[in-house]
């Protein structure tokens, strides 16, 4: 069962780790991941924050020097669980935090199988320090109640150690730009809702989700309350959950732009359950799909061996048209563009040939390439040796004391017609 985690690193190591296809264990043997985006945001903004203390790996207390975040990344890895995943537990004083109460450890060199890469902070990076220790752990007891969990007690140098088969998570679209929803805890913010007010202003895509949340679980629906969207909403960055149909609320819209990711504008181009109200004069909501970001391009499969004098065109040759490309909201096919210049190919030649075709994917507007995924393909096409002559009759020639039996029915008549006019020349003369 693939599994879904996170793993912050600096940025400079990102992509030898893309390249590997590995974490690497650290001095300690050990790999620390978490199991959700919230909890390695949280990790990462305790834990990298200056002044902040936290235990090595060797248990002594250190503290933190400054640090800019964006030199950092999280990367989401898919892996297969392979045994070796667990849970540390290391006694700590009070106040002190431990990455290791809300880590994954993996011992020793983690594969992964995908990976790409997100930043370690929302917009503001308040909106990470709000998340507070209590609240996660809340939301990963409510999820660990959803669903099995099989675990394993063994000893540990450092503590116990809790080994077991991670648990599976709802399928969702490959790469689906996260697997966590704005309405989950630590994206959503309310502190702009003001019950008292009857005008209630939406600034950003966490206030947005402030909304969703206090609709769909908050029993809140806005009757006789307007709405006012201040600017464009760019929620790409999570999965968005339909407003309910109990929102009473009226909508100054403006005309702003909320862009959703791929996944969830394929399925709704709206962020209502059922179209609501808007203020008259003030205009409506815009809805755009964000880009996808390419993770991988599948190279397609040789094409069969070409007759001799085929052309020299990819069409003729039998490349094809489109291939399969991975991004973080699934499967796409693109078009690609072979170069016949560049082939090798004589069509004067009689020989068999072997020789490569180089391609180049042509993206379309709506797929980005943010990992600098190669574009260029190469792919192996034959062309089969000219066939041996054939005559008239088109019967393969012979030779010596064949000659009578490969002839057709036609030249065998030929011959003997021709003989006997031979002979009838002979008798005249």
């Amino acid at each position: 069962m693939i599994q879904t985690l996170y793993h912050y690193t600096c940025t400079a190591n990102a992509k030898r780790i893309l390249d590997e296809g590995m974490l690497r264990a650290g001095a300690d043997g050990l790999v620390f991941l978490t199991s959700s985006l919230e909890e390695c945001r949280l990790v990462f903004a305790q834990v990298m924050r200056e002044g902040a203390r936290y235990y090595q790996a060797d248990r002594t207390i250190q503290v933190r020097g400054p640090v800019n975040p964006d030199d950092y990344v999280i990367l989401e890895v898919e892996l297969d669980p392979d045994g070796h995943f667990g849970h540390l537990a290391i006694p700590h004083a009070p106040g002190i935090f431990s990455a290791y109460d809300y880590s994954l450890i993996h011992r020793g060199n983690c594969t992964i199988k995908r990976a790409r890469m997100l930043p370690v902070i929302q917009p503001e990076w308040q909106a990470v320090t709000r998340l507070c220790p209590q609240a996660v752990q809340n939301e990963a007891t409510r999820k660990q109640a959803s669903r099995p969990l099989r675990t394993l007690l063994a000893a540990a140098c450092c503590g116990a150690l809790v080994l077991g088969m991670l648990s599976a998570k709802p399928a969702t679209p490959a790469f689906a730009v996260d697997s966590a929803y704005w309405t989950d805890a630590g994206n959503h913010d309310e502190t702009w809702y003001q019950p008292g007010k009857s005008l209630q202003t939406i600034v950003d895509a966490d206030d947005l989700a402030g909304l969703a949340y206090l609709v769909n679980f908050g029993g809140i629906d806005f009757d006789a309350k307007i709405i006012a969207f201040d600017d464009d909403i760019d929620l790409s960055a999570h999965h968005w959950t339909l407003i309910d149909s109990s929102f009473a609320g009226t909508i100054e819209g403006f005309h702003h732009i909320i862009t959703l990711a791929p996944s969830d504008f394929a399925l709704a181009q709206t962020i209502f359950e059922t179209t609501p109200a808007f203020y008259i004069g003030s205009g409506t909501l815009e809805y755009e799909a964000a880009p996808s970001n390419l993770i991988s391009v599948s190279t397609p499969a040789n094409p069969p061996a070409a007759a001799y004098g085929t052309p020299n065109n990819a069409a003729a040759l039998a490349l094809p048209t489109m291939v399969t490309v991975q991004t973080d909201d699934g499967a796409h096919q693109v078009a690609v563009d072979w170069d016949a210049s560049a082939a090798g190919y004589d069509t004067s030649l009689v020989t068999r040939q072997v020789f490569s075709y180089h391609g180049v994917i042509a993206l379309p507007a709506d797929i980005l390439n943010p990992f600098a995924v190669s574009l260029e393909l190469e792919l192996e096409v034959t062309v089969l040796a000219k066939p041996p002559a054939k005559d008239e009759g088109g019967e393969l020639p012979a030779t010596g004391d064949d000659v009578f039996p490969a002839l057709s029915l036609a030249g065998i008549l030929t011959i003997i017609s021709g003989a006997l006019v031979a002979r009838g020349r002979k008798a005249l003369s």
